[in-house]
């Protein structure tokens, strides 16, 4: 045991516990769940980065319609588990337009059957209210899909979105460049589109300029490939080194212009230029103006793309670098608390388990932002989850106890609030468990369990402790009278 470990539980002593806190599985989600519904963004109606987008341009139709007729059946398909619940729905939807694919040669589709995510028309819609006659709508199908299927109930694929005029924009575009006369000048219309302050078409423009990937294969090169063959890759590759630099690039587009870049052998220069871009974007959380509500919710996930996906592949010495920064975002308080618990959570995804430099940066990082008081937003439970799991990484490589991660547990337990304390002590009974379970530090854990029940200064915590010790048949000997 440590001398900041035995300090503290002279002092006051130690933790409680309510029950095994909630593992990192559900930390993932930790910060998309303190969102507020109002920064979820508003999905469009054609997702034009999916496979179905050009599946639908060669096979199907996408038009533009208002509903004529809608009639609910009642009929619902709920998987709580699985699958979002679908709603089944018969409409009659008068053609405007047709926007993409074969042109319908009615005026009026009749479709006996839709099964519909009622939560993502809402979201697109913006209004809480099922679709009604006279919506002006986008239909996407395909032949099959309005075959009558009444007696089997089969869910189809055909989707109905509302019609935005912002949407509407983006697909007049985009519908400009695929029936362009000229593959080249379209070629260039997609270079220069990758630009565009519209996201969601400049990341199509992306996808569309680029060639060697999963979107070089069917139906993609079908509807793309004219247009392809007049961009080579070191233009694709320009733009997205071009993207990145720029601090004005949308988080949609920033991501997928770095994931381009990542399927790229580069250079240690080119690995380095790339870090110096992100650790940019770092800077804008820490530095820069509040961002605007819309930009939040892609913002958050930027970063969670940042620290999940991209750095643990990068060279340790990049990795090691971001780490020093990252108390920087804990520290600032202008922005969302959604960046706080995001890096509290997923800082551990940049530890290299067996390089004890990478380790020690990281545990100084949770040195640096130990929380003491509870707060309403879900830093603290981001925190200790990720602190369990940087203990956990440790304990792995070195066969031992995590004695720094311990430190910082009785910190929180011994110096913080009864709220800390009491949300911090099942953290120590999960840590119990897996060394219990992997034999490590056994039965050294139930001495220290002992000694932190002997002194906690809480009660709730310290009954939740003994019921701890009791789950990992620790045997106990009560002190006196519990503290208030």
């Amino acid at each position: 045991m440590s001398g900041i470990q035995s300090k503290a539980i002279r002092a006051t002593g130690a933790i409680a516990i309510v029950r095994l806190f909630v593992c990192l599985t559900v930390f993932a989600s930790t910060a998309n769940a303190q969102l507020p519904h109002r920064l979820y963004p508003r999905p469009p109606a054609v997702r034009l980065a999916d496979r179905e987008f050009a599946s639908r341009v060669v096979k199907g139709s996408i038009v533009l319609g208002t509903i004529q007729k809608v009639v609910a059946t009642g009929e619902a398909k709920i998987d709580p588990w699985h699958h979002p619940d679908r709603h089944e729905f018969r409409l009659e939807i008068k053609v405007e337009k047709s926007l993409f694919g074969a042109v319908p040669e009615e005026t009026v589709l009749k479709v006996p059957q839709l099964w519909m995510n009622l939560n993502d028309w809402k979201s697109r819609l913006g209004e809480n209210r099922l679709p009604s006659e006279g919506d002006r709508v986008i239909f996407q199908y395909k032949p099959a899909d309005l075959a009558d299927r009444d007696q089997e109930k089969i869910f189809n694929g055909a989707e109905l979105g509302p019609a935005h005029e912002t949407e509407l924009k983006r697909l007049r575009q985009v519908s400009h460049i695929l029936k362009s006369s000229s593959a080249e000048e379209a070629a260039q219309l997609v270079l220069n589109g990758c630009q565009d302050d519209d996201p969601h078409f400049a990341r199509w423009c992306l996808i569309v300029s680029e060639t060697g990937n999963a979107y070089s294969a069917e139906p993609y090169q079908t509807v793309y490939g004219n247009i392809r063959r007049h961009i080579s890759p070191p233009q694709n590759l320009e733009v997205c080194w071009s993207l990145l630099q720029s601090p004005k690039t949308h988080s949609l587009v920033y991501q997928a212009a770095d994931y381009r870049l990542s399927r790229e052998k580069l250079t240690a220069s080119e690995q380095e230029k790339r870090h110096r871009c992100h650790l940019q974007r770092l800077e804008q959380i820490v530095t820069g103006d509040t961002f605007a509500e819309a930009d939040i919710y892609y913002r958050v996930f930027e970063l969670k793309h940042l620290l999940s996906s991209v750095y643990p592949r990068m060279p340790l010495d990049l990795r090691i670098e971001l780490i020093q920064r990252l108390k920087t975002v804990v520290h600032q308080d202008h922005q969302h608390s959604a960046f706080k618990v995001l890096v509290a959570t997923y800082a551990p995804s940049l530890n290299a388990p067996d390089n004890q430099a990478c380790r020690d940066e990281l545990f100084k990082f949770y040195q640096g932002c130990l929380p003491l008081r509870a707060t309403k937003d879900s830093y603290g439970y981001g925190y200790r989850g990720g602190l369990i799991k940087l203990m956990k990484q440790e304990s792995l490589a070195t066969s031992g106890i995590s004695s720094t991660g311990l430190d910082l547990l009785i910190a929180m337990i011994t110096l913080g609030d009864a709220d800390c304390a009491y949300q911090s002590a099942s953290s120590i009974e999960g840590y119990a468990k897996f060394c219990r379970r992997e034999e490590i530090a056994w039965p050294e854990l139930p001495l220290l369990l002992t000694s932190l029940i002997k002194n906690c200064p809480h009660r709730k915590a310290q009954e939740g402790l003994e019921q701890a010790a009791g789950s990992l048949d620790v045997e106990l000997v009560l002190p006196g009278p519990m503290v208030q």
